[in-house]
């Protein structure tokens, strides 16, 4: 079964190596497809982004942008859905997004794509997947974005959850009060930020050890740990989440992230790598670049004639 898997990796690493550029085009594309569709039925809204038409080309357009381009494509997105019920729910989430990426670019968090993408994978139900990849790819300083971006999804689940009281307007239930009441005062919201941190430090810290399979140990504790701060949270202080679907949430991003690191992160064949060594006399620095990032030279020929000697025979 261990040379299976390791003969399925050396595919895997080939191909990838041969179409790095169009294999990460083609996943930017399905990531904005995936993502669009989860906003699309989270809402449930009749809207001009909900057109199948617009999503198809949006996804494609996702291709040929920066991952980043694509984040800002899926913020719009979402604030139009809620604008289409709450144009002051919708000015809120504008205020969060644009307040949590500024404090992003302050504390230096290099992937602040997972501000969106931790809200987009919260309606998928697989929430902890994005801190579980910036855990493996990331750094440190990516845990401001982690924190922001479950902050955010756990107010677009409050929003989706009061959508017909917003719609209605005659409560007393607006989209502030879902802040600083049923998101800030609740126990829930806070295990919820503490096992997305948990999840992220876990396989962040581990992944960068000097023993073998330190990222699936990483991933398997981190969903271990982060499936345990939430169950006890629920039953602590009585949460509506059933425990079987926190299970099953923790399980199949245990699945992913086991994929994603024994395929990709265990075999990171594009990144350079530095290391030293030493003898008697001498350190050594080494950065190893693979042959990838190097394209073949090409060799221009110039013919050089004596049109001067020519002229005088």
């Amino acid at each position: 079964m261990t040379d299976l898997l390791q003969r399925l990796r050396d595919i895997v690493k080939g191909v990838l190596s041969r179409h790095e550029l169009v294999l990460i085009s083609f996943w930017k594309g399905i990531l904005c497809l995936f993502s669009l569709f989860a906003i699309k039925f989270g809402f449930n809204n009749s809207t001009f982004v909900d057109n199948y038409l617009f999503i198809l080309i949006v996804s494609i357009a996702g291709m040929f942008v920066p991952l980043s381009a694509t984040a800002l494509i899926i913020v719009f997105t979402t604030v139009v859905h809620i604008a289409n019920f709450s144009p002051q729910a919708a000015f809120a989430v504008c205020i969060m997004f644009m307040l949590f990426y500024f404090i992003s670019i302050y504390y230096k968090s290099p992937n602040r794509w997972s501000i969106v993408f931790s809200m987009v994978f919260y309606q998928m139900k697989i929430p902890f997947c994005v801190p579980m990849v910036a855990g493996l790819v990331g750094n440190i300083n990516d845990v401001v974005s982690i924190t922001a971006g479950a902050g955010i999804g756990y107010y677009l689940k409050l929003i989706m959850e009061n959508k017909a009281v917003l719609t209605n307007g005659t409560s007393d239930i607006d989209a502030f009060s879902l802040i600083f009441k049923q998101m800030l005062m609740s126990p829930n919201f806070y295990c919820f930020i503490a096992s997305q941190i948990a999840m992220f430090l876990i396989v962040n810290n581990l992944r960068s050890k000097k023993i073998k399979h330190s990222g699936i140990i990483g991933v398997s504790l981190g969903s271990f740990v982060s499936i345990v701060i939430m169950i006890t949270g629920n039953l602590i202080f009585d949460s509506s989440e059933k425990a079987y679907v926190l299970v099953i949430e923790a399980i199949v991003t245990w699945i992913i992230g086991v994929i994603i690191t024994y395929f990709f992160v265990e075999t990171d064949y594009v990144s350079p790598e530095s290391f030293q060594m030493e003898d008697d006399e001498y350190y050594y620095y080494v950065t190893a670049i693979p042959k990838v990032h190097f394209t073949k030279e090409e060799r221009k020929i110039k013919k050089v004639t004596d049109n001067k000697k020519k002229e005088e025979m």
